[in-house]
């Protein structure tokens, strides 16, 4: 029997709300694989150089040849854009080896729980694009025609941004999503307002802790008891602080806090999570089993986040599921993604027992559903599991090329 070879591994990136890169595996054997992974600087190099390294293997040895990956670019660290890369062309390999065996991703991990995939939507308030770039400082991409959110000219409190952020517009879009057939919604508390002192010291005072739960509470009261809601800290306040906030939350039942403060002190976190009367989600920035263990075995939080664009792999996504499962804590995954990563982690949620839901982040996208030549993914707040074989994606080239990010070669 030939043996099958990798003959090339090539990205393109698209500039979304997020930048999306995307990752294409070529064999000498006809078949190609989409992946996708999270964004960081200079990762379409480390990409690129892990394509060099793999060119010639097998890409049916999915297990080892990520093994190997990690081997090689082992010098680099633990964590950041090596698993980023890793993690991308993983789910290209994955999704080589569906199409070569005639089936969908979720049969090759031993079958699906679900026929669909629950979404929770991200919101912000208003209608204006949040545009990041790979270090997270605002941009306003060429197609985007509404005013940014984020524009550092515009200040943090000044009258139009505090409009974005005030309890008005975050019913508003909450109301306009649950139309939509989402049942979870989650917003930001990290934002602009008024009463914010300092910056820097993870302090929230009587008076910014009321106003932010004046956010949520018109979001509950737009929205009513049926749908789900959730809040997103981004690791910004101190864990005395998150408590209070917290309580301040209690009345409105959320699902979860996000992310209150950060995941590095393992002790702090579970201090906040056992004094907290709203439950406590996070690990978007961990990496690997080894970077979710202690997390996990000291109950630290009450729900897990892996972001399976970046965690280093879907494989790894299931085994953080299945080590969260020993101790019965539900798993729902970050995901800021294309509509590729997006369908890849659904392939993956669909083999979780202890799956929660899946986040969307791109609402304010208004090319989102054009990616993929299935069309629009999302319908009444979840995902139809797909049947076709690998990851069962089709990628429009000519949507890809059109909203390109300068600089960057597609597929090239």
């Amino acid at each position: 029997m030939t043996k099958v070879k990798i003959t090339n591994v090539r990205t393109a990136v698209v500039e979304a709300n997020f930048d999306w890169t995307l990752v294409r595996v070529e064999t000498d054997f006809g078949l190609t694989g989409l992946g996708e992974a999270f964004f960081a600087p200079g990762l379409t190099a480390t990409i690129h150089s892990l394509g060099e390294f793999l060119k010639g293997k097998d890409p049916l040895q999915v297990e080892p040849l990520v093994r190997n990956m990690f081997a090689a670019a082992s010098a680099a660290g633990g964590a950041g854009q090596v698993f980023h890369a890793v993690t991308g062309i993983e789910t290209a390999l994955w999704d080589i080896l569906g199409q070569h065996l005639g089936a969908p991703l979720w049969k090759l991990w031993g079958g699906k729980y679900r026929d669909k995939v629950r979404i929770y939507a991200d919101c912000h308030g208003g209608d204006a694009l949040e545009s990041l770039d790979a270090l997270l400082q605002p941009r306003h991409p060429d197609w985007d025609q509404s005013h940014s959110q984020w524009n550092p000219s515009a200040g943090s409190h000044s009258e139009r941004i505090l409009e974005e952020y005030s309890p008005k517009a975050y019913a508003d879009k909450a109301q306009r999503m649950a139309e939509q057939g989402f049942t979870i919604l989650k917003f930001d508390l990290d934002v602009p307002n008024p009463y914010t002192v300092d910056g820097y010291n993870r302090s929230l005072g009587r008076q910014e802790i009321e106003y932010l739960a004046g956010l949520m509470a018109a979001v509950r009261e737009a929205v009513g008891p049926k749908v789900e809601l959730a809040a997103d800290c981004h690791w910004k306040f101190a864990p005395d602080d998150s408590i209070h906030l917290a309580e301040a939350l209690q009345p409105y039942r959320l699902l979860w806090l996000e992310d209150p403060i950060p995941p590095d002190n393992m002790d702090a976190l579970k201090f906040v999570r056992d004094h907290s009367p709203v439950p406590i989600l996070s690990g978007e920035n961990l990496y690997g089993r080894q970077g979710f263990r202690q997390m996990i075995e000291q109950q630290a939080v009450a729900i897990v986040a892996p972001d399976l664009q970046k965690v280093g792999g879907l494989s790894e996504g299931l085994r953080i599921a299945e080590l969260a499962d020993l101790y019965y804590m539900p798993i729902a995954p970050h995901n800021i993604s294309s509509p590729v990563g997006t369908l890849a982690s659904v392939h993956a949620c669909a083999c979780m027992p202890n799956f929660l839901a899946l986040e969307w982040h791109a609402s304010e996208v208004p090319f989102w559903g054009e990616m993929l030549t299935e069309g629009s993914l999302i319908k009444n707040g979840s995902i139809e599991v797909p049947n076709r074989p690998g990851l069962g994606a089709t990628l429009n080239e000519e949507v890809v090329r059109r909203y390109a990010k300068s600089g960057e070669p597609v597929f090239a």
